[in-house]
């Protein structure tokens, strides 16, 4: 049974999926409530965390119910303009590198 959990969560984690989008003119700190709220109400988006200081919000979704022009879509509902960036992949590389050597010199 034990290896039937890891396939199940494993198979969980594949339809996991984050985009990074810059929202520009992000000059109000109560849009990013408004927006993270809105967002997280939309089937399929699990989580939503917006950086007020760069105007970058990571989305984390399920790509088997969304993909990311509906994301785009949803932003831009809500009023807001925004643009597609491609890093995420190398942020969480980044985040793994600088942990392994904080860890190394503990």
């Amino acid at each position: 049974s034990n290896s039937l959990t890891s396939i199940t969560t494993h198979g969980i984690n594949e339809q996991m999926d984050n985009i990074e989008l810059h929202i520009f003119k992000l000059n109000d700190p109560s849009i990013i409530n408004m927006m993270e709220k809105q967002l997280c109400k939309v089937n399929g988006i699990e989580n939503v965390e917006i950086n007020f200081a760069t105007g970058n919000a990571l989305i984390k979704y399920d790509k088997n119910l969304l993909g990311t022009r509906d994301i785009i879509e949803k932003v831009e509902c809500l009023g807001l303009k925004c643009k597609f960036i491609n890093n995420v992949k190398l942020n969480q590389l980044e985040y793994f590198t600088r942990r392994k050597s904080i860890l190394k010199w503990r």
